[in-house]
């Protein structure tokens, strides 16, 4: 453990399971319903995936006041959590600009090593580009705006017709008919929950089987650390683990497992046996699952994580930009990449102002 000014650094797994309740205080008192900066799920996603996990505090007195969890595998920089933590970043209550420089200032000057520092998922806004501006300003002018992403979500609403009314007028006879199709085709289907975790995981791992996953080599099968780490899901105790699944009697056609979390369903893992791919199984699965949602009450959204898709885009009823950021500690090499990577951008959007002036003036003759 290292100490500079207000700053403590803390540094694995057994440092930071021991901060657990100091931790879950101040996840209390900042009034955040990210489930991704919960004590419980970072522990277990650190640990599936044996990631090298660096943690800086900031404390008055002895009260834990801001905190902020970074990926360290690669000693050449910091990142904050990313892959299946989808949403991370800075756990804090007031002040929290200023804190979020106060890390900075440490990173900057007391990790000599790392010569970046990365923001993954942040929204992509004004709003945030001024706030890094702000807090990186005295540290260092290479803030460069990398990856940008989409992410979905569905209102739940009251009920699934509700839903579907709220849908355009082509999306939503789509669906219907995709419903109607799958119900059609395989009458005897059930939609069931699975509350114990072992079928969870066989069920997930049937399915995966016998779907497109198998051929990528991407299957929970295919990784101990995947394994691990959605056997550590099912067990959560701080929120409420759900698995759900479509079976044509017994054998499992596809399956959804998320958690609810803070009135969120996070949707974190699905799929659907190949066989099955002409009639939507996906589709139907989620629409049987904002019926189940809207029956009982309390969860507002889905959260459709990860990559966009097409699929996303018919079921999400709003998205958000997200963007990754770079802060580069500045040093000659690293002013010399800046200075590329903006060229690169200017050209780029110079070039879709160009294309975009072609398409107007052809549409005016």
């Amino acid at each position: 453990m290292t100490r500079a000014g207000a700053v403590e650094r803390i540094g694995g797994l057994a440092a930071f399971e021991a901060i657990e309740r100091d931790w879950s205080a101040l996840y209390e008192e900042s009034k955040t319903d990210n489930l991704y900066l919960t004590h419980e799920w970072i522990l277990i996603w650190a640990h599936a995936f044996k990631r090298e996990l660096t943690v800086l505090l900031l404390r008055e007195g002895q009260k834990l006041v801001a905190a902020l969890p970074l990926d360290s595998t690669d000693p050449s920089f910091f990142v904050t959590l990313r892959g299946e933590t989808y949403r991370s970043g800075m756990l804090g209550t007031d002040a929290r600009a200023q804190h979020f420089r106060t890390f900075l200032r440490f990173l900057f000057f007391d990790c000599k090593k790392a010569t970046k520092f990365v923001l993954h998922r942040l929204p992509d806004t004004a709003e945030t580009r001024d706030a890094l501006k702000g807090a990186t300003r005295p540290f260092s002018p290479f803030v460069l705006a990398r990856w940008c992403t989409v992410s979905r979500w569905i209102d739940v609403g009251t009920s699934l017709e509700e839903y579907l009314a709220r849908r355009p007028s082509k999306v939503r006879q789509e669906l219907r008919r995709k419903d109607k199709r799958f119900t059609t085709a395989y009458p005897n289907t059930r939609f069931v929950e699975i509350d114990d975790c072992g079928e969870a995981m066989r069920i997930i791992a049937t399915v995966e089987r016998d779907s497109w996953k198998a051929g990528e080599g991407t299957t929970i099968e295919h990784s101990d650390g995947q394994a691990d780490f959605y056997r550590g899901v099912l067990s959560l105790r701080s929120s409420r683990p759900r698995l759900f699944a479509l079976l044509d009697g017994d054998a499992p056609i596809a399956f959804l497992l998320g958690v609810t979390h803070g009135g969120s369903f996070e949707a974190l893992k699905n799929s659907f046996c190949q066989h099955y791919a002409k009639d939507s199984p996906g589709i139907v699965l989620f629409l049987r699952l904002i019926e189940v949602l809207a029956r009982e009450g309390g969860t507002s959204r889905i959260e459709l994580l990860g990559i966009d898709a097409r699929w996303k885009k018919e079921l999400g009823t709003g998205e958000r930009g997200e963007r990754t950021f770079d802060i580069l500690r500045p040093t000659p090499l690293n002013a010399l990449k800046a200075t590329v990577i903006r060229a690169r951008d200017r050209k780029e959007v110079l070039r879709v102002l160009k294309v975009a002036a072609t398409v107007r003036a052809f549409l005016r003759q």
